[in-house]
């Protein structure tokens, strides 16, 4: 089996520098490139992530809903990799516990979705007072978005699908890791979970 990395897709932008994360129609892309290659889609896996990266906003002038955040470039004579719009300028929320915590933060202005990437983010403004305040943006996963990834696969008629890593999950709190996993039954069509399909379904 060969694992597509579908996890630190901006870490070279070659379009408009904005933040971002991972996005199904940029997953899209490379599974149909790798297939181009002649892999067969049974014999990729689709990997994704469980977690989320912050960035600065360049751009903020005062609008603290700000939707189009413009991060700092790398600066360094080579890029990263020879790209100078990457996210090796952003940093981690780390797991998803750490980055769904962020989402009632008393800094925390404003929560956005994108319909064509179908993923969440929100800004945070850093001090929450003051001349010097920044805003910043974080693009990061939830149940609905690792949804739409693990649809995207179940689609393609890929070989599997897993996180990247399985420590990205706080397993001390029942509902969110069932809130996640429910989510892969999409693929491997639990009967249990049949009916799960927003992402904040229960077991009874």
């Amino acid at each position: 089996f060969f694992w597509v990395m579908g996890y630190s897709v901006p870490s070279q932008v070659f379009s408009r520098c904005i933040a971002g994360g991972n996005g199904v129609k940029q997953l899209q892309h490379g599974l149909e490139g790798f297939m181009a290659y002649g892999i067969p889609a049974t014999k990729l896996v689709l990997g994704m992530s469980w977690g989320g990266a912050s960035w600065e906003c360049t751009n903020f002038v005062g609008d603290t809903g700000l939707d189009y955040c413009e991060p700092p470039m790398e600066t360094s004579l080579a890029g990263y990799r020879g790209v100078n719009c990457t996210d090796a300028v952003s940093d981690a929320c780390g797991n998803l516990d750490n980055c769904w915590e962020r989402l009632t933060a008393p800094n925390t202005v404003y929560h956005g979705w994108d319909d064509y990437t179908k993923l969440p983010y929100f800004n945070y403004v850093t001090p929450l007072n003051g001349s010097d305040t920044k805003l910043y943006q974080v693009w990061y996963e939830s149940p609905e978005s690792i949804g739409h990834k693990v649809t995207l696969a179940k689609n393609m008629g890929v070989g599997g699908v897993g996180p990247w890593e399985f420590g990205k999950l706080n397993w001390t709190k029942p509902e969110q890791v069932y809130d996640v996993w429910s989510q892969f039954c999409k693929f491997f069509d639990c009967d249990e979970y049949a009916e799960c399909s927003d992402g904040s379904c229960h077991k009874s």
